[in-house]
């Protein structure tokens, strides 16, 4: 069970806790999964089987103030709803062990969301939900919005800094790595490398978002669903760090809309884990 409730002397406390297999979605994920009931039934069952995780990250809430279909946003915590208690809900940014190096996802992140969410204990009677979640970034789009813009303005021009460093650049022309590296760093130049060779093509907010989708997801998680383009290049930094003994780790097995099925076979196939806590693996 990844999320749960302690009874205090003054009132409850509430944990979150990474347990493997971690599955990470990315925003169009969350919408398919929740308009389809046939591919989140055997989701929802091969998950709770598995004994594992969803990790969402609060990118994908933000992704949501975008639309404007109500409806979309409550299919989604309905969703989300069916997964609990399998769920964790991260801040890659500010939680430490994603794309903070230091640390590892602790039981009580202290993100907004989470902390919502157990706020809203009493008004669901008793019961976590991720009610009124998505709905309010919908809803008060006018606020989140703006606060959204600027994290993919803020998160763009990072690593539009990182594609142009000219020692970045120059390691990723001879397609090596640069000594003392880090793991980040090395996961970080293989996701962009593209883009490192190719100095006039276009990196969009839009891209910087999937960038953080992709770079929270492969240091925590064991199956992704990204966009195509990512799926590619998380595969192809799989294998450039294998070849290079860069990491003793794979990165995760990455799918893409087109192979919905596939991703689901590989995660009916996982053994279950027996209810244990199994430790998640923090690509360090």
């Amino acid at each position: 069970m990844t999320i749960t409730i302690k009874r205090t002397a003054v009132g409850h406390e509430f944990f979150q806790t990474l347990v493997a297999p971690v599955v990470y979605f990315d925003h169009w994920a969350v919408r398919r999964f929740a308009e389809e009931r046939e591919v989140q039934d055997r989701f929802v069952r091969a998950l709770h089987r598995a004994g594992g995780t969803l990790l969402v990250s609060l990118t994908n809430f933000g992704e949501f103030s975008a639309m404007t279909d109500r409806r979309q946003a409550v299919e989604a915590e309905e969703f989300l709803d069916r997964v609990l208690p399998s769920l964790y809900i991260a801040d890659f940014g500010a939680d430490p062990g994603f794309l903070q190096a230091q640390g590892r996802p602790g039981p009580r992140p202290e993100n907004l969301l989470f902390r919502q969410m157990a706020e809203e204990w009493d008004a669901n009677g008793n019961r976590i939900s991720t009610r009124t979640l998505i709905v309010n970034s919908v809803d008060q789009r006018h606020i989140v919005q703006p606060a959204f813009q600027e994290l993919k303005t803020g998160v763009a021009a990072v690593v539009n800094a990182i594609r142009t460093d000219p020692v970045r650049v120059a390691f990723a022309r001879m397609d090596r790595i640069a000594e003392g590296a880090t793991f980040r760093d090395v996961l970080q130049n293989a996701l962009l490398r593209d883009f490192m060779l190719d100095q006039n093509a276009a990196f969009s907010e839009n891209d910087a978002m999937d960038f953080n989708h992709a770079m929270g997801a492969c240091v925590s998680s064991d199956i992704v669903l990204l966009d195509a383009s990512w799926v590619h290049k998380v595969r192809e930094a799989d294998r450039r760090l294998q070849a290079a003994n860069a990491t003793r780790h794979r990165l995760p097995r990455a799918f893409s809309q087109r192979e919905i099925d596939m991703f689901l076979d590989a995660l009916e196939a996982l053994q279950p884990n027996d209810g244990k806590q199994l430790p998640v693996l923090i690509r360090v």
